[in-house]
């Protein structure tokens, strides 16, 4: 069979059938079925390498059924005389679908996502107790030999089924995933060559463009008053260097008026990188750095650049340990926060954004290529050498295995190559690392993803709750830069 033909129906022997709900998969469903691809357990996939919504075969045919609630009236007997023959329900039978829309708080949402993805864990890992085998190599196996160009194109059906329809100049997604999502994307586009992707990605950007001031109003996150977010010049970066890939001048002006508007409130205090509400350096203030540079090139002001250094040599020397690992943060006295996964990833996204603002001559970009070699080196002592994976907390190998983070490490280990900012030494490690997120990827999706964080002790880390992530992940990305016959 043609790679670009591949299916997995005939590559494993699934132990478990999961059905979708037939009006569309929701975010129990794709929450549950990230934790069964965490455990490496057998479901059953369709040509589409997707949980089918009616069983292809006789139940008799699996170890275990999981249906979701909306399947009761048309599977109940069905359900009972399978459990009646030695197959295995878990004990609350069906999993639930959501009833409807959540609050508009976002806190709320954090405490429902939360809660969604802790109960899924525990759903997935009743499973077992049916006899099926949990890490299943073969379904493993299936999942790596899935073609790339099959993982991309769900990524850009995603893209257009969330933004086809977007209203002209309306855009009101601000968060950093959003912004992480049309930096994959715009990555995606480029090198699959897809003029009408791209288009798409444009528009996006042109409304993020027309919509700033709404972001400049504040309110996305912080509820605390004339706070200035993360937000502004997250985007502001973004349409910096969108603009500049895309040559849309405009796109460049409106990034540094966001950069500025945040620049301005932020050096306040010459010298130091904390606002007044701030206690703690971050390593996720890494972000800072690429925007911080791109302003200074867009705008010539020697002050943003000096800011700009202060904030690469102050995150590094708070948060940056001997080891090239990132503590996530650290307090005035000295102590430092866990080595969070994510919480490294942002600093090589911030300085590997930087990198596209430099002359490669400049100082500058070689103490950054320092930072990130030293960096990666410490990353990649850490990687799982069963999975590929990295951990939730980098040098605890008992922690969960954690995509966001891993799938970051890839993407820019990848524009990191291309811009000749590293060697070759880390490369094959990387590779491992994309087979191993082949094999929790869904869709257009992973499983595996953290939910956010804040300061916390080890145990606060240790413990957070995983799951799908749909749109924040750079795994997108990763896969286009390995579909073959795509342009670069």
């Amino acid at each position: 069979m043609p790679q670009e033909t591949l299916t997995p129906l005939t590559l494993y022997r699934p132990e478990v059938l999961m059905l979708a709900p037939e009006s569309g998969e929701d975010a129990n469903t794709l929450s549950l079925v990230a934790q069964l691809l965490e455990l490496g357990v057998a479901v059953e996939l369709d040509e589409r390498w997707r949980l089918p919504v009616r069983p292809p075969r006789d139940l008799s045919a699996y170890k275990v059924c999981l249906f979701p609630d909306t399947a009761r009236a048309a599977y109940d007997r069905d359900l009972d005389a399978f459990r009646r023959g030695g197959g295995f329900l878990p004990y609350y039978k069906y999993y639930p679908v959501m009833a409807g829309p959540s609050s508009a708080n976002v806190h709320y949402k954090f405490f429902e996502s939360f809660g969604r993805d802790a109960y899924c864990y525990h759903a997935a890992n009743c499973v077992l107790e049916g006899g099926v085998r949990a890490a299943n190599p073969d379904f493993a196996r299936a999942l790596e030999a899935r073609p790339n160009a099959s993982i991309l194109a769900d990524v850009r059906e995603q893209f257009f089924r969330r933004f086809a329809a977007v209203e002209p100049g309306k855009w009101a997604d601000w968060k950093d995933p959003d912004c992480i999502y049309l930096y994959m994307n715009l990555t995606c586009a480029g090198k699959s060559g897809d003029a009408e992707w791209l288009a798409l990605v444009r528009r996006c950007l042109e409304n993020a463009c027309a919509s700033k001031e709404s972001l400049l109003r504040g309110g996305i996150e912080m509820q605390l008053d004339g706070v200035v977010e993360a937000y502004v010049l997250l985007f502001g970066g973004l349409l910096m260097h969108a603009g500049a890939k895309l040559k849309d001048h405009r796109m460049v002006e409106a990034g540094a008026e966001l950069g500025m508007r945040w620049f301005r409130y932020y050096h306040r205090r010459p010298g130091l990188i904390l606002a007044d509400f701030e206690r703690f350096v971050w390593s996720e203030f890494g972000y800072r750095i690429g925007p911080l540079y791109q302003l200074a090139r867009v705008t010539g002001d020697p002050v943003v650049l000096r800011y700009a250094d202060d904030n690469t040599e102050q995150i590094a020397a708070a948060t940056m340990r001997e080891d090239g690992l990132w503590a996530h943060w650290a307090d005035a006295a000295g102590a430092r926060g866990a080595a969070w996964s994510r919480g490294t990833s942002w600093p090589i996204h911030g300085l590997t954004k930087a990198l596209y603002a430099l002359d490669a001559s400049d100082p500058r970009a070689e103490r950054i290529r320092e930072i990130l070699r030293r960096t990666y080196d410490g990353v990649m002592r850490r990687q799982d050498p069963a999975s590929g994976l990295w951990h939730l907390v980098l040098d605890e190998p008992a922690t969960r295995r954690e995509s966001s983070a891993s799938a970051a490490f890839v993407y820019y280990h990848d524009r990191l190559r291309e811009l000749d900012a590293i060697d070759g030494r880390h490369d094959a490690a990387v590779e491992r690392a994309f087979a191993g997120l082949k094999r929790i990827c869904y869709r257009h999706g992973v499983a595996s993803c953290c939910r956010g964080t804040s300061v916390g002790v080890p145990d606060y880390y240790r413990t957070r709750p995983m799951g799908f992530s749909p749109a924040s992940t750079h795994f997108g990305g990763a896969v286009a830069a390995r579909v073959k016959g795509r342009s670069s």
